[in-house]
């Protein structure tokens, strides 16, 4: 038996505590992707919803959008507003983990001692996740598997913890998902979610009458730059609202922005006993920085390449709202579902 062989089997014995599905080694898929489970029952099946940004540009993906000190703050942030003490020994589910950047990284600091089951619907993604895994020594605290973030495979109560980073508002039914995190959570257990939230309606307001500006008053705006623009508010105008039953969001990558309403009533109807939804900034310039944030994932710009006029205007919407209000109208934020 090979080195390899061994350490499998070692994964497979303590993985099998929490799996309630038959598994497969997708080497027998593609050698490249060795080491990370998919259930039997999902062999072959149609990633409906996944694009290349997921699978072929994996690394573009993972680059582009991993920062784990800034999720390390966040789960800080959740665990300071909740009164939430993590343990030794957690056992924690991540939905939609990615490369594990935003999740597997900060909670393997945070949580000491902690065994986490990885899952994502891209295998490439994953492949990352893998890679980082083994050079690492991590083969007995982080086990991967390839599976459908509305599937629930897992031995119901298993788990201590479920995370979850930017995962629910790529899903079409974030119910099915809810339901499956309560499900697999132990008593007393606690989800913590990061999302997008319907107060990025104040991005794409402005962005309308920055462009509006723009093309009444003659103003200077690159060209790029302007189609950037159009194209959130499109994207924003899209996500908004809980309607998503027309057949265009089965083939949209990002599907939702999120309400407290709809997320409070979810964690009802899932049967969680308490929902603690968490801003992630309601300070002076909330609004400003995440127009930042925006240009430099979606175009890899600095701020300079909005010129001073629409600053000055996205700064107007920043001190148009205080403080309270923008925890209100928060743009992103941490959804804490806890189990009674």
């Amino acid at each position: 038996m090979t080195s390899h062989t061994k350490t499998l089997d070692r994964k497979r014995a303590w993985v099998s505590e929490f799996l309630s599905a038959p598994m497969v080694d997708m080497v027998q898929l593609d050698s490249n992707f060795a080491g990370i489970y998919v259930p039997e029952a999902e062999l072959g099946a149609d990633r409906i919803g996944i694009t290349d940004q997921f699978l072929a540009n994996a690394e573009a993906y993972a680059t582009t959008y991993g920062n784990s000190a800034h999720f390390s703050s966040l789960f800080r942030q959740a665990f300071l507003a909740t009164a939430y003490q993590p343990d030794n020994d957690t056992k924690i589910l991540d939905i939609g983990t990615g490369s594990g950047v935003n999740t597997i990284v900060p909670c393997l600091n945070l949580f000491p001692g902690c065994r986490i089951v990885a899952t994502d619907l891209s295998p490439n993604l994953l492949r990352i996740l893998r890679g980082y895994v083994t050079s690492q020594n991590l083969e007995d605290r982080v086990a991967c598997v390839c599976t459908d973030a509305m599937n629930n495979y897992f031995v119901p109560g298993s788990f201590d913890v479920v995370v979850g980073a930017a995962i629910l508002h790529h899903i079409l039914d974030p119910l099915q998902t809810i339901t499956a995190a309560y499900d697999a959570l132990r008593s007393g257990g606690t989800t913590f979610f990061f999302e997008p939230f319907e107060g990025m309606a104040l991005v794409r307001v402005a962005f309308t009458l920055i462009l509006e500006r723009s093309r009444r008053e003659a103003l200077a705006l690159d060209a790029n730059v302007a189609r950037f623009l159009e194209a959130m508010i499109v994207d924003i105008k899209a996500r908004t609202g809980t309607d998503k039953s027309d057949e265009k969001f089965r083939y949209m990558d990002d599907k939702w922005l999120f309400t407290r309403h709809y997320l409070e009533n979810v964690g009802k109807r899932a049967h969680f006993a308490t929902t603690a939804i968490i801003p992630h900034a309601f300070h002076e310039s909330a609004i400003f920085e995440q127009v930042i944030s925006l240009l430099r994932v979606g175009m890899g710009k600095t701020p300079a390449a909005l010129p001073d006029w629409a600053w000055d205007m996205i700064r107007t919407f920043d001190t148009a709202f205080s403080a309270e209000m923008k925890r209100d109208l928060l743009l992103e934020g941490t959804i804490v579902f806890r189990k009674a």
